[in-house]
């Protein structure tokens, strides 16, 4: 009919939501989350009768840094993410418990999975960590689980990196593990799980390496969930006494084992360049290394954090591992039994 009220039905309102004015329902749930959780007072109801909508004041998108929480509160599909919308067919998808490992909160969350594929994250409740919400950041953070990973391990024998078997990488690894000596350093990311720091520190009784915690430059903060420690067990490996910070001192003649994590901070400026790296992604650190190991991510393994709260969360496997990849802690025993055996 010619009367028929028409409203948008593709209103991008943010950079990482779209509002289906169509579809919605007046119910305001999103003017009260944008208002009394997050503190941004960016949407408001306009006209009256059949034509009311919600939309944003003159001037103001909504991008607060829980802008994708909208999705969650939408009772009817109206606030949809630029990121995941009509990607898959949401009854299509697996989701599998876990925690997000990308600061020392360890929000519990959903991965929804397809075919060995991450297609998004999303809150699980848990009133004492994080209720029911996730920030922006951490839920887009799925995207380093499918792109940029670190599938077979590499050997550089100064010819660029080449494709190797575990065996010869392992061999190559424990080869430069024994001739450092006492020069050997361990430089360990600060969102390793318990139980990959306690085979750590077997490995460094038996090498007597040195061990030293990646925690990087603190990130944002705020007063809901973000904390400023981009690690998820930084208290964790502390307790477990790993504590002792990256020596920005240290000269060429160390010989740097790295291990990284998913989005685990940089390397700092200054130190040499590593020679072993075990890492989930191709990072600059896994560009430079003499040999690189591919590792499993947290979405791949099991494991045990503690969060700044001291409260420890353990989390499990969604997805099989990424190619050749290993857990850490397969990567330690191994790493370890072959160095012994190569200094023998």
């Amino acid at each position: 009919p010619e009367d028929k009220v028409k409203k948008q039905k593709r209103r991008r309102l943010g950079k990482n939501v779209v509002l289906d004015s169509e579809r919605c329902i007046l119910c305001t749930r999103c003017i009260r989350f944008v208002r009394n959780v997050s503190g941004d007072e960016s949407l408001a109801m306009i006209k009256r009768s059949d034509r009311m909508e919600i939309t944003t004041f003159p001037g103001k998108t909504v991008d607060n840094p829980y802008s994708l929480c909208l999705t969650d509160v939408c009772p009817v599909g109206a606030w949809t993410s630029a990121d995941f919308r009509f990607k898959q067919r949401v009854w299509f998808l697996k989701p599998s418990a876990s925690i997000c490992p990308h600061c020392s909160r360890g929000c519990s969350i959903w991965i929804d999975h397809r075919h060995e594929e991450a297609f998004r994250m999303r809150p699980r409740v848990n009133l004492q960590v994080n209720k029911s919400w996730a920030c922006d950041e951490g839920r887009l953070n799925y995207h380093l689980i499918n792109d940029d990973r670190l599938t077979v391990p590499l050997i550089n024998k100064g010819d660029g990196q080449k494709e190797a078997s575990w065996r010869d990488a392992l061999k190559a690894a424990a080869e430069i593990m024994a001739e450092a000596g006492e020069n050997l350093s361990v430089v360990v990311s600060a969102s390793l799980s318990l139980e990959e720091g306690k085979a750590l520190l077997s490995m460094q009784e038996t090498l007597g390496a040195k061990v030293m915690l990646n925690t990087g430059e603190p990130g944002w903060e705020d007063n809901i969930l973000r904390q400023s420690d981009r690690n998820a067990n930084t208290k964790g490996l502390t307790e477990l006494g790993i504590k002792e910070p990256v020596d920005t001192g240290l000269d060429d003649s160390a010989v740097l084992v790295v291990f990284e994590t998913l989005g685990s901070a940089p390397l700092p400026e200054g130190i040499p360049a590593p020679a072993i790296v075990i890492s989930p992604s191709v990072t600059p650190a896994v560009k430079a290394a003499k040999v690189a190991l591919p590792a499993a991510s947290y979405a791949e393994s099991a494991g045990t954090v503690v969060n700044f709260m001291g409260l420890s969360q353990s989390y499990s496997p969604a997805l099989k591992p990424k190619g050749q990849a290993l857990s850490h802690s397969e990567i330690i025993g191994k790493l370890a039994a072959a160095a012994q055996k190569a200094g023998e």
